[in-house]
């Protein structure tokens, strides 16, 4: 199939065999703690007889000529819509990797950041950022922020590190379990016309466009 199955999936899902990439057009990653503190809450507070939505995410098929673009044997797509709340899953996640290690194993976390080959990452931040964000995955030495949204990035990592090791293992299964139960409405878009469009009349948890990400994104 060239395209995700439109429709409700869980995260967990989503993520198998599927690899994401944040378009240039896209925005840096803006959420501060307000949103982290707001995502990392809904995860908490999830009730037992139901799953926490985490909301409607676009996104857009890579394809080439031969066939479709593949990332370690996974179908790769452009994100759309859903960049900053499916960033900061992927730093909470690698938080409670670095934290909890002897959660890896048992809750499968490598699903939404790895391959099996720790080289093919399951999800890539805009190319400016993603060296960085690429670091903080892979753990080595962390090169210094040179951007607000590297700083960002940065300080999402600290703050999900220092909120999961205050915690005992059977609180962190259950908002690890919480997080990757969740379930997402899946949209995908199948041309470059209705990006622009979707791009610029979407907004993600109040932080508006700037004028200059609006320009970035009819430019490109």
């Amino acid at each position: 199939m060239s395209y995700l199955d439109s429709g409700l999936k869980d995260l967990n899902s989503l993520f198998t065999n599927c690899a994401f990439v944040v378009p240039p057009y896209q925005r840096f990653y803006a959420w501060e703690e307000r949103q982290w503190t707001e995502f990392l809450d809904d995860i908490v507070n999830v009730l037992d007889d139901r799953n926490y939505f985490l909301g409607t995410l676009l996104f857009m098929s890579l394809l080439e000529k031969d066939g479709e673009v593949s990332n370690g044997g996974n179908r790769v797509f452009h994100v759309v819509d859903g960049q900053q709340r499916l960033t900061t899953v992927v730093l909470f996640l690698n938080a409670l990797r670095h934290v909890r290690q002897n959660l890896i194993s048992s809750n499968n976390i490598h699903t939404f950041l790895f391959d099996n080959d720790k080289n093919v990452h399951k999800f890539q931040t805009v190319q400016e950022d993603w060296p960085f964000l690429r670091a903080l995955l892979d753990g080595v030495n962390l090169p210094p922020a040179e951007t607000p949204s590297q700083k960002r990035l940065q300080d999402a990592d600290a703050y999900f590190r220092k909120a999961l090791t205050r915690q005992e293992d059977a609180v962190l299964e259950r908002w690890l379990q919480n997080l990757s139960g969740s379930t997402v409405l899946v949209h995908a878009v199948k041309g470059h016309g209705e990006v622009t469009m979707i791009f610029e009349t979407v907004n993600d948890r109040g932080k508006h466009l700037t004028d200059l990400e609006s320009l970035k994104s009819f430019l490109m």
